[in-house]
């Protein structure tokens, strides 16, 4: 059996998956550095630690402990703290206390300042209390806000304040801060996880290595962000909270609240994780994935091992909704800020990447169904009607403003972004193998069965005599998108085949014949070259008009390369100088891109720009069309826009080689807008037709 074999997924039916298939950041042979949080708690309990400022505040004694409560109802009460000096340098901290009174979150508004030299000091911040996340296992009684960024501070103070809800006053005890210091830990190497450590055969390595670059975004794994799992382990080496799976059927967008602009995600990355698995004794972080200020998307809550970004691995992002959810959470506040474009990019490709996984409709509501075990009487077994795409705050019992106001305005165009990803053609990125043996494939004259030669691509192939080309064998495929695609051919050779055998590929712009000689190259794939193809139904052929013996039918390959094409045609993606009009659209000669070209005589100041988009970063190879004439242009200068603000300006002599695509070289682009500006200051007429981008 050949290596590619097991490539051959789509050849009886010529269907390509429509499943979104995009690379992962692979596992790195060396083993990435776990990064310890340093961390500290300041507790205050007793009367003596509440020793700062009040207004209408009351201390009372509650089993030895002080509780800070209102003096007089309809009043507002604040407490603000001493300067406390910290005894590590924290770069986040949070807060947790307990009420003895359950009032609703805004009862209690907790703020702090802080401080690196106790002489300059930042704002007042209002930490946001969320208690709607954690496993629906792990609900405890105490209070936690979100986390707050701590700018490298050495001093704190805070400041509570206090009001009456539902006829009740707040009662605070047991007030903490955890503070974090997630950049200056130690940094080590990993050597053994507390799970059972794992022999891997190179063969069950490479074969998780395809599975792993399958159906996934580009996503930062745990160990990239240098978690520690040693955390999410006690004393004995047992799991805090063990892994439970179940395919989401909703998917529930988050905020962190935290600051925007975060200039180290990765960094936030290890003190949420610290602050759920350890402070809030949840045993893991809660969300599935997090996208970070550099739109990155951050691997969460740890799924099967070897894996990254587990489906279904049950989260901790909203309570009495985590089973069958995915929970991805936008670093930031977006109560403050619009979403930035490149952080709503990856919510829409991780979003995608989920609802295509798991065939979920991102536009509809559909019944929440507890099909599992939970102890809260409060809870019903259905909450009906819940989108499928929704917001945290917008569940049923949630409390909670999250995700921010602004994503919650942007649901409904995620909604339909998410929904356009899933019904668009997606781009093939396995090699699309059609072998002799498919269905779709016809004959016509007379054609022969055979296992006789060795280098055949799989188990058979086809023959025919050499003829007049009545004898045509024809290989049959849809193709999911319209572009360009690398054909390549494989025969079993032998001095007694053809070797002229004379193929046809049916491309956009019409039948181009190749002729191969079959004698050679047997038993590999042999390039036939790029050409421009449709979507949907699309045919090559091979005639029996050929010399020598026979001609062979036995495989074709077809490879997506990504591309950019733009004729003068295309109005929305040109633009001229002085106007579109000065460049005289003609027809006169045959050979045009598309039937017409643009064109204008010598002139300093005129100038015709085609405007592409680049698909994904790399090199391409840079081709123009035009058609020649005598009277055209010996140094036509075209200039290529490439890689971080280069250009280069390459003359071309367009009296010559028309009527197909000129090879200007090859060049390093990066993802999105890039341009190729043709120049009416040359010595004759300049022909403005279409220009193209082909990743090597």
């Amino acid at each position: 059996m050949k290596l590619l074999q097991w490539k051959k997924t789509l050849i009886a039916t010529g269907v390509v998956l429509s499943t979104i298939i995009l690379p992962i950041f692979p596992e790195s042979w060396a083993k990435p550095k776990v990064v310890k949080v340093l961390h500290d708690e300041i507790h205050h309990e007793k009367k003596v630690d509440f020793s700062g400022k009040n207004k209408n505040i009351t201390l009372k004694d509650a089993k030895n402990k002080a509780q800070l409560t209102m003096n007089t109802d309809g009043e507002e009460a604040v407490y603000t703290s001493p300067t406390i000096k910290t005894k590590i340098e924290f770069t986040d901290l949070g807060v947790h206390w307990l009420e003895n009174n359950k009032l609703p979150v805004d009862a209690v508004k907790f703020e702090i300042r802080t401080s690196k030299d106790n002489r300059s000091w930042s704002k007042w911040s209002w930490l946001r209390v969320e208690d709607q996340e954690g496993p629906d296992h792990k609900k405890n009684k105490e209070t936690f806000t979100q986390l707050l960024l701590g700018q490298r501070g050495k001093y704190l103070q805070y400041r509570i304040t206090l009001n009456t809800k539902n006829g009740k006053k707040p009662e605070l005890q047991d007030l903490k801060i955890t503070l974090m210091n997630s950049e200056d830990g130690a940094k080590i190497t990993p050597t053994s996880s507390k799970e059972k450590d794992k022999k891997i055969s190179l063969a069950s390595l490479f074969a998780k290595k395809v599975d792993a670059a399958i159906n996934k975004p580009p996503v930062i794994s745990r160990a990239d962000w240098g978690a520690d799992e040693s955390i999410r382990f006690d004393q004995t080496g047992k799991e805090l909270w063990p892994r439970d799976y179940l395919a989401p059927t909703h998917m529930v967008v988050h905020h962190t609240a935290t600051e925007n602009n975060e200039p180290d995600p990765a960094a936030r990355m290890r003190s949420i994780y610290y602050f759920h698995t350890v402070t809030r004794g949840w045993g893991d972080i809660g969300y599935n994935a997090i996208i970070g200020s550099d739109g990155k998307i951050y691997e969460g809550r740890h799924g099967k091992d070897g894996e990254v970004l587990s489906n279904g691995v049950v989260g901790g992002h909203a309570y009495s909704f985590n089973y069958g959810t995915f929970g991805v959470s936008m670093m930031g506040d977006y109560d403050q800020v619009v979403l930035p474009d490149h952080m709503r990019k990856s919510l829409v490709q991780i979003l995608t990447y989920v609802a295509d996984l798991n065939k979920i409709d991102p536009t509809i509501k559909k019944d929440y169904v507890r099909n599992y075990s939970y102890n809260d009487p409060n809870v019903p077994k259905v909450d009906a009607g819940i989108p499928t795409l929704t917001g945290h705050g917008l569940l049923p019992r949630a409390s909670t403003n999250c995700p921010g106001a602004y994503i919650k305005n942007e649901l409904p165009n995620l909604r339909t972004s998410v929904s356009n990803n899933l019904n668009q053609p997606q781009v093939p990125t396995e090699p699309i193998i059609i072998d002799n043996d498919a269905s779709t494939n016809t004959r016509t004259g007379s054609w022969t069965l055979s296992t006789l030669l060795s280098q055949k691509y799989n188990e058979n192939y086809y023959y025919s005599g050499s003829g007049i080309g009545s004898d045509v064998f024809t290989w049959n495929f849809n193709l999911p998108l319209t572009g360009v695609y690398r054909v390549s051919i494989w025969y079993p050779g032998s001095v007694s085949n053809a070797t002229n055998a004379q193929y046809t590929i049916h491309t956009k712009n019409g039948a181009i014949t190749q002729t191969i000689n079959q004698t050679t190259n047997g038993g590999k794939w042999v390039d036939v070259g790029l050409y421009e193809l449709n979507s949907g139904a699309n045919k090559i052929s091979l005639s029996d008009l050929a010399d020598n013996t026979r001609v062979v039918a036995d495989a074709v390959k077809l490879e997506y390369i990504p591309s950019a094409i733009v004729d003068d045609s295309d109005t929305n993606h040109v633009i001229a100088s002085p106007a579109l009009t000065d460049w005289r659209s003609s027809s006169s000669m045959s050979g045009g891109y598309k039937g017409s070209y643009r064109v204008h005589n010598k002139d300093t100041s005129a100038s015709f720009t085609w405007k592409l988009n680049v698909p994904e970063s790399g090199n391409y190879r840079v081709y123009v069309w035009y058609t020649s004439a005598n009277d055209r242009a010996t140094n036509a200068p075209y200039t290529i826009r490439y890689g971080d603000g280069q250009s280069v300006i390459k003359p071309v002599n367009q009296k010559t080689d028309g009527k197909k695509w000129v090879d200007l070289g090859v060049y390093s682009f990066v993802q999105g807008a890039t341009s190729i500006t043709l120049s009416a200051n040359a010595d004759g007429y300049v022909i403005a037709d279409a220009v193209k981008l082909v990743k090597e």
